[in-house]
């Protein structure tokens, strides 16, 4: 497969014109779907101009389009003068239901785009795979979900905010990696990344951060899950587990930190699924710090409950602001803490620049949407 056709949009046109070249762009996204002789054999990439955001008539739709396939898959991602030059396209939902009627996911990518202002689910992926999402801004601005998704999806890089629930995975197989959850709304059982009974979900280096009481960090109820590396805080005593690895058989927690779900029922990391291994996490201000009571758990060791909170929280806890509120502090063995034997890193999603000596300086996210840099 060759690189996928362009297409160019600019909102700022703001009329069903255009031919769809960079020099002469659509000035639609939906016209330019229904308009664009799609590239059945390499897939396409529509490109989204910066600066003025598409205001959406009504949910996308990809009737006309077609349905991306894996040889040919649909790329949506926002540019300012040349494609791909990390600009962030901006799509204002307009208070309808979600970006997408929820069929059109199938092997789709959007890439640092700013979408908001959904009545309801926002990516909506409720029968779909292979959906990426990459360096976006999501915020539904209403007290519903983010992102609802299935199977075989990678989720990274994303500033998440202004809903009820961050991630809902609906199925297994799925990355989410690095992205920045906000919880501020409480209607429907808020929770920044939800595994309900579904296996195999890779969840690492995220950070997770709660300003409601009955909020929950990462909850997963299903087997063979990773979560690694990941950051969440409660920053008013929430009542729910900050990580939980229920139900299933066989997940990993590793070299996490946990602070602030302090409130009547609180515990900041509840393993009450069968057969887990857990080792290096950190836990700070938690009602209960740890809660074992799964069978025949792995305990890697260095799993402490800490005297000072393992983040630095200079300045505000914002997405501009992350690396700095999040950076671990050097108490305990936060950083560069070890397990099994060997094996270095700090605990939580942020590492400073040198984990205890050893070089390297982890992974770190850059831009509005939150690009990968090393």
């Amino acid at each position: 497969m060759a690189a996928p056709s362009e297409t160019y949009v600019d909102p700022a046109i703001a009329a069903n014109s255009g031919t769809g070249t960079i020099g002469d762009p659509y000035g639609d996204l939906q016209y330019a779907l229904d308009t664009m002789t799609r590239d059945s054999t390499n897939g396409d990439r529509v490109n989204v101009k910066a600066g003025t955001d598409e205001i959406l008539s009504s949910t996308l739709t990809l009737a006309t389009y077609g349905i991306p396939s894996l040889a040919a898959p649909l790329i949506i991602q926002g540019y300012t003068a040349a494609a791909g030059d990390g600009g962030i396209g901006g799509i204002n939902v307009n208070a309808n239901a979600s970006l997408l009627a929820s069929t059109n996911y199938d092997w789709l990518s959007l890439i640092n785009l700013d979408i908001y202002n959904s009545t309801s689910t926002l990516i909506n992926n409720g029968s779909g795979k292979e959906l990426a999402i990459i360096g976006c801004e999501l915020h539904p601005q209403a007290d519903t979900t983010a992102i609802n998704t299935q199977t075989n999806c990678t989720i990274i890089g994303n500033n998440i905010y202004d809903c009820d629930r961050g991630i809902d995975l609906t199925s297994g197989n799925n990355v989410i990696a690095f992205n920045y959850i906000s919880l501020t709304r409480s209607t429907i059982n808020p929770r920044c990344i939800e595994a309900n009974a579904n296996p195999g979900n890779t969840i690492i280096g995220n950070i997770c951060t709660i300003a409601v009481t009955t909020g929950h960090g990462i909850r997963t109820t299903g087997s063979f899950n990773r979560i690694e590396g990941n950051s969440v805080y409660s920053s008013v005593a929430s009542t729910k587990p900050g990580i939980l690895a229920g139900g299933g058989d066989g997940s990993c927690v590793l070299s996490n930190a946990v602070e602030g779900f302090s409130g009547v029922g609180g515990i900041n990391y509840d393993l009450s699924g069968d057969l887990h291994a857990y080792g290096n996490n950190a836990s700070y201000n938690g009602a209960t710090g740890y809660s074992a009571t799964g069978f025949q758990f792995i305990d890697f060791g260095n799993n402490e409950s800490l005297s000072a909170s393992p983040f630095d929280k200079s300045g505000s806890d914002t997405f501009a602001n992350r690396f700095t509120y999040f950076a671990p502090v050097n108490t305990g063995n936060v950083r560069g803490g070890a397990y099994p034997s060997g094996a270095r890193r700090d605990k939580g999603a942020v590492q400073h620049a040198d984990p205890a000596g050893v070089g390297g300086g982890g992974i770190k996210l850059a831009g509005k949407g939150g690009g990968l840099v090393g």
